[in-house]
């Protein structure tokens, strides 16, 4: 076994003293003294010890600064009063002079410029010559609409001679009013208008019994006869009944056997309607409907004509 030479071992202990091998730090007074006195707490085990010699202890800036909004009364809203808008009629003068024009044409030139037609046509009489598309009347006002073209509404002309229009005026009609341009509308519209001239009326007239025989022999016949056409019918009333929710009634005139005429009224005329009793002889014009015309013949848009 190899010696070490005497002395080495006392130059390894300077050696290791030096760089501090074996050192042991000194115990903390502090935290001696507090376990020796009983105190266990957690603060004095925990105590921050003191940095070491010659460390500078790392300082953090300051956190920033931050305002939490505070939430704001919502104010109430301040509603100015309303000013109701009076709506001021022009003072017209009476029409002296007639443009004679197509309905079709007069359509025309309002979609075009509404303004302009306005100023063109309010000062005159304006005569129009075309089709009926409708008859009937609006809160017991009796109108017709002629037909202005694919490109524009149907004319609404107003007529404020006629009680019963629909008594000599059907649809596919050829006629002529003359109204004035009116102070207010939401399509192009002719008031106060009288009746000029009529064309043909293309309704056929024939009796309920001998329309409900004919339908009841040749069913599909009579429907492609009759089929969107203006008939007027004259029956006694069988019954009436309400026809759907919105109002609309269905008055049936006696026909042959088990078959029966519809005369459908719009909801706006059921007062029309509900006014007939069951064994009244009427005259009812309508368009017959092909889509409804299933089990007998059926008419809709009636109305009643009276008879004097």
């Amino acid at each position: 076994m190899r010696q070490i030479p005497a002395g080495t071992t006392l130059w390894c202990c300077l050696v290791l003293t030096a760089i501090g091998c074996g050192r042991q730090d000194a115990p903390n007074t502090t935290v001696a003294a507090a376990k020796k006195d009983g105190d266990a707490s957690p603060k004095a085990d925990k105590a921050p010890l003191p940095p070491p010699p010659g460390l500078t202890p790392q300082v953090f800036p300051p956190p920033p600064h931050y305002d939490i909004p505070t939430a704001k009364t919502k104010q109430p809203a301040v509603t100015k009063p309303k000013v109701p808008v009076v709506p001021v009629k022009k003072t017209r003068v009476k029409p002296t002079a007639t443009v004679s024009l197509t309905a079709e044409a007069f359509g025309g030139e309002i979609q075009k410029d509404a303004e302009a037609a306005e100023r063109k046509y309010e000062s005159v009489f304006v005569e129009l010559t075309g089709t009926v598309n409708n008859v009937g009347s609006r809160d017991r006002e009796p109108f017709v609409t002629l037909d202005a073209g694919p490109e524009s509404l149907s004319i609404l002309c107003l007529l404020a001679q006629e009680k019963e229009p629909w008594a000599k005026i059907s649809k596919g009609q050829k006629i002529k009013v003359r109204g004035q341009w009116p102070d207010v509308s939401v399509q192009p519209t002719l008031e106060a208008c009288v009746l000029v001239d009529l064309g043909a009326n293309p309704a056929k007239e024939i009796n309920a019994e001998t329309l409900a025989a004919e339908f009841a022999k040749n069913k599909d016949g009579v429907r492609k006869q009759y089929a969107d056409k203006p008939l007027i019918v004259t029956g006694v009333i069988d019954t009436a009944r309400p026809r759907n929710d919105l109002g609309a009634v269905s008055v049936y005139l006696k026909g042959a056997g088990a078959v029966v005429v519809d005369c459908g009224f719009n909801a706006v005329d059921r007062a029309e309607a509900f006014a007939l009793k069951r064994g009244d002889a009427v005259r009812v014009v309508g368009e017959f409907s092909l889509f409804e015309s299933s089990d007998g013949p059926a008419l809709r848009g009636c109305r009643v004509i009276t008879t004097k």
